[in-house]
């Protein structure tokens, strides 16, 4: 209950944020979801974090919305297991 939608649509209207996509996955990976891997409390195997983000989130975004597709242009962050 972050509220980002109204957060970047302030800052971005205040002229403090450029236009963006915001993209809010489960954080929890496929691959630990499926495989019934537990994690350990607030984290998830980073190899299956990073194969849903490489493999799934990012081209999926990139199939399916006109962006720039450098990593200079991508940002990361997150509360909670956002935030890892």
């Amino acid at each position: 209950m972050g509220r980002a939608n109204f957060i970047v649509d302030n800052l971005i209207a205040e002229g403090k944020a450029k236009l963006m996509i915001v993209v809010m996955p489960y954080g929890h990976s496929t691959a630990s979801v499926l495989s019934g891997v537990v994690t350990p409390p607030g984290g998830v195997a980073p190899t299956a974090f990073t194969s849903d983000l490489l493999d799934q989130i990012i081209p999926t975004v990139e199939k399916n919305f006109r962006v720039l597709a450098r990593p200079e242009d991508r940002a990361l962050a997150g509360l909670s297991m956002g935030g890892g």
